[in-house]
């Protein structure tokens, strides 16, 4: 990861040449974090294009580009004038950051030490925590992307698991790379199963990230927006189908009011029907009794009409008139002749009217009484007709309160799901307008802070060009024999900033 640190740096170099107007400024933060993951110590590399000062709270400074030594007042520092493009390194000793790391390490579940883990075999599990860090450096921690990685020997190491990291073959080893957006804490985990353990250190470089990315949300929303549009028909509909609900379940509750009055009605007029029923046996019964009395006074009247023309023959008879026997069909012929005789045949006449009006209303009684036998056996079907209508009816009232109930609960139903279109609907009325923001927060996560970059080591530089953050954590090496180097009196530029990355 060192050759990676060192590309970076050069491309620093190679891009510095850029204008910026009279003068800019690059920093490069570089870190060694501890075993559990606090910052030990903190250098800054300032690469200073053609500026005449520069700020920076440091314990140490020293210059990379030449000899010279710097003239430092305070929190100022004086780039020699001869120098375009100068490089310097300040030391800070109680550092503060944008992020807070924590480390934590087990093998096979069991916490443990790097230096325990040098050599070691098992199942390893490395848990990485990135929070928010000082709150004077929130801006960088809402701009900057991090990328953390971990590099493991093919030889070492098998069935690596890291999820939502990239895992890469390079050169006999697995690169294991994890973003973190800005703004965006993390909890990362690698687990795999090792043996004879080393590793290169873990390296978290953080940029600040910046796309240049447009994004016209319209699509979108303009599928929002007929979709909110068929939510609001959707509602529109409901409503509608809960008054149409509404004015069934007040008909039903009407019909059903009417069927049991119907019904009522009904009971009643079987009742009255069996009770007149009852009244036209009786009423037959009387009139079958008056008709065979009837048969009795008709022979009682035949026998007083036979007494009376007997009568009147013998009073002829007394009378010295020699006459032929009276009877119903010759009275008026014989009787007639005579004007003395007229009273015999006025009493006559009477008698008969009186045996034909009786034997008139005998008959009469005997029609009634047939017509009222007839009437009776109609009154019985009748009865029994409005006994079985009254069972239907009673059947038709239980059929219309079930559906008058069914209705009820539809509607009550209904009810409800006009409450629940009423809500999407409100809660929807907006969501093209939410969708585009929340697009536009996705993609600043994404696109990072477009604002200028401000300066990691003092607020008093400006025109600084670019800030970036290299921070790694020591190595896991097995000990090895001491190697006796002898030392360099003399250094290159490129030495210097090699000698860099040697922490």
């Amino acid at each position: 990861m060192r050759k990676t640190s060192i590309l970076l740096l050069i491309a620093t170099l190679i891009f510095g040449s850029i204008s910026y107007g009279e003068g800019f400024k690059e920093e490069s933060i570089y870190g060694l974090i501890s075993e559990k993951g606090t910052l030990e110590t903190l250098q800054v590399v300032n690469a200073i294009h053609g500026l005449t000062y520069d700020y920076g709270d440091y314990d140490e400074i020293n210059n990379l580009t030449s000899l010279e030594k710097l003239i430092i007042d305070a929190t100022k520092i004086t780039i020699p004038v001869n120098e375009d493009l100068f490089y310097y390194q300040g030391v800070v000793s109680t550092p503060k950051l944008p992020w807070d790391f924590e480390f934590t390490y087990s093998l096979d579940g069991t916490p443990t030490s790097l230096k325990a883990l040098a050599g070691a075999s098992g199942n390893l599990k490395i848990i990485i925590k990135i929070k928010p860090g000082s709150d004077e450096f929130k801006d960088f921690y809402d701009s900057y992307a991090l990328q953390v990685g971990l590099k493991f020997s093919n030889d070492l190491v098998k069935e690596i698991k890291a999820k939502g990291a990239t895992i890469v073959e390079a050169g006999g080893n697995k690169q294991v790379a994890f973003t973190v957006l800005p703004g965006q804490g993390a909890n990362l985990e690698v687990e795999a199963i090792v043996k004879d353990f080393e590793m290169d250190p873990i390296t978290i470089n953080g940029i600040k990230m910046v796309f240049d990315m447009t994004f016209d949300p319209s699509e979108l929303t303009n599928e929002l927006v007929a979709l909110k549009d068929g939510i609001s028909d959707l509602d529109d509909g409901a409503e509608e189908l809960l008054n149409g609900i509404s004015k069934i379940s007040a008909g039903l509750s009407e019909y059903t009011g009417g069927m049991n009055r119907f019904k009522s009605g009904i009971y009643q007029l079987k009742n009255s029907g069996r009770e007149l029923s009852n009244g036209f046996t009786e009423m037959v019964q009387g009139l079958n009794s008056l008709k065979e009395q009837g048969q009795i006074l008709i022979q009682g009247v035949q026998a007083m009409e036979s007494n009376a023309f007997s009568q009147i023959d013998d009073e002829l008879k007394s009378m010295g008139l020699t006459l032929p026997a009276l009877n119903r069909e010759n009275y008026k012929a014989i009787l007639g002749q005579n004007e003395a005789l007229k009273p015999i045949e006025i009493q006559l006449e009477q008698t008969l009217a009186l045996t034909q009006g009786l034997g008139q209303y005998i008959m009469g009684v005997g029609q009634v009484a047939s017509g009222a036998g007839e009437i009776s056996t109609g009154l019985d079907s009748y009865v029994e007709g409005i006994a079985v209508l009254a069972e239907s009816s009673y059947v038709l009232y239980e059929s219309a309160s079930e559906l008058n109930q069914a209705m009820v609960d539809i509607k009550s139903g209904m009810t409800e799901y006009r409450k629940g279109t009423e809500t999407f609907k409100a809660e929807t009325s907006t969501m093209d307008v939410t969708l585009e923001a929340k697009v536009d927060d996705l993609l600043s996560s994404f696109t990072g802070d477009v604002s200028e970059t401000r300066s990691f080591t003092s607020a008093k530089n400006e025109d600084v060009a670019s800030v970036q953050f290299f921070f790694r954590t020591q190595a896991i090496a097995k000990e090895k024999m001491p190697i006796v180097v002898e030392d360099v009196v003399k250094t290159t530029f490129w030495q210097r900033i090699k000698n860099l990355f040697n922490w």
